[in-house]
């Protein structure tokens, strides 16, 4: 019988900030141990900086065409995009459905509902902004009260970050209930947001932030034009930390509960989040380290490994049918030498080996020597030599095969307002 599955997706959780922060306070005890007694891929990249060009090619192990620039309402055109993507490739719970797995997906995140992303699930469980009401807790209630229809609701664009304030306690009982009357085998995907903007979270996990000091940095974040003080980052930067933790408290439960069950356990991230080290906060149309470098687990298989070689995050379909008999399972399968990924708009791609990462966007091309500048502070373009040249030959029919895309979108695009 082949074994149960979890799979876990954080949004929003950067590499670099799943162990000890700065002061040696544990933020993720509980992924660390699991990372520990499983395989940990520390190199993982996802396919874009945000969840419309990452969770796509994650489910489907295929990149997203970019979204057409064509006049319009932005958020409707690439919600079509991923819904064409999502049902033109097999995904990633209709390959499991294949082999007899009852599919259960628990998800928040907007860019996963109405988007096709049920395909392959017997049970699909979208909690979103509408359910405020019976999910939310009061503080959250009292907000959507006050901001819905006001003017300062609509600076905040409230009505389509509503489900950034729902946070996994208030939703759990639905999964454990889910839990309880699968059958086996059984794969059970969860999207949570809690390391998303805005980073808010129970008392009971603020270990560096105090609820005055959280919600004024979160809500300053979500209204700003680029400028955050540097007392407001360090306030968004434990607060963030904060919803680690949460997170991490999330798995425990989680894990205690699956126990009997026996699951493989996989966590990773969808993408990462920048704070100001290139400019930008949250996740922009960026493919700096913080952005795109996420965490990678998978627990509960007979090894014990850590990977350093960089993982394309659009394999974890061939990982997780790989773990279906982790008798059989090879954590160095799914590694490579180099990795490719590209922003939804189509404007920036990127190539990363173990020390190397070619930018190129529209402006210009970004040549980084990871090995010697791990946060990607200096440019070294001008050195021509062999590893640029290597970058840029990965890179050029990965550029090819986007710019094409772009032309049959807008192409198709222009037909239909013809007809």
């Amino acid at each position: 019988m082949s074994e149960n599955i979890v799979l876990v997706t954080l949004d929003s959780l950067r590499a670099d900030h799943c162990g000890p922060d700065s002061a040696g306070r544990d933020r993720a005890p509980t992924l660390r141990r699991i990372a520990e007694e499983g395989v940990e891929y520390e190199y993982a990249v996802a396919p874009g900086p945000r969840t419309p060009s990452s969770m796509p090619a994650i489910f489907t192990g295929e990149h997203l065409a970019p979204v057409c620039t064509e006049p319009g309402d932005f958020w409707e055109r690439r919600r079509s995009v991923i819904r064409k993507h999502m049902q033109r490739h097999e995904t990633l719970p209709e390959q499991l459905q294949d082999r007899g797995y009852h599919t259960i997906g628990v998800t928040v995140n907007p860019w996963t509902q109405d988007t096709a992303f049920d395909r392959g699930f017997d049970e699909f469980i979208e909690i979103n902004g509408e359910t405020l009401e019976e999910y939310g807790p009061p503080t959250f209630r009292a907000a959507d009260f006050l901001l819905k229809n006001t003017a300062l609701g609509e600076r905040l664009s409230w009505f389509n970050k509503r489900e950034w304030f729902i946070r996994w306690t208030d939703f759990y009982e639905t999964i454990s209930d889910r839990i309880a009357g699968a059958p086996e085998p059984y794969f059970l995907w969860v999207f949570l947001l809690d390391t998303h903007q805005p980073y808010i979270v129970s008392e009971r996990d603020r270990e560096e932030s105090s609820a005055a000091g959280m919600y004024y940095a979160s809500f300053r974040e979500l209204a700003n034009n680029g400028d955050i003080p540097d007392w407001v980052d360090s306030r968004l930067r434990r607060a963030y930390n904060d919803s680690v933790r949460s997170v991490d408290r999330f798995l425990t439960k989680l894990l205690d509960d699956t126990a009997a069950d026996e699951p493989v356990t996989i966590v990773h991230s969808d993408h990462g989040e920048a704070f100001g080290e290139h400019g930008t906060y949250g996740h922009k149309q960026q493919l700096y380290q913080e952005n795109v470098r996420v965490p990678l687990v998978v627990h509960n298989v007979p090894t014990a490994d850590t990977l350093s070689e960089p993982l394309p995050l659009k394999r974890l379909p061939e990982l997780v049918e790989a773990v279906t008999t982790p008798a059989t399972f090879d954590p160095t399968a799914f590694t490579t030498d180099a990795v490719v990924c590209g922003t939804d708009d189509g404007s920036t791609d990127a190539v990363t080996t173990c020390n190397w990462k070619l930018i190129r966007t529209e402006s210009g091309d970004e040549l980084y020597n990871l090995g010697r500048d791990p946060e990607e502070r200096r440019n070294v373009l001008s050195q021509k030599g062999p590893q640029r040249a290597r970058l840029e030959q990965i890179l050029r029919p990965h550029r090819s095969h986007r710019a094409e895309q772009i032309r049959i979108s807008e192409a198709v695009s222009t037909e239909g307002k013809q007809l």
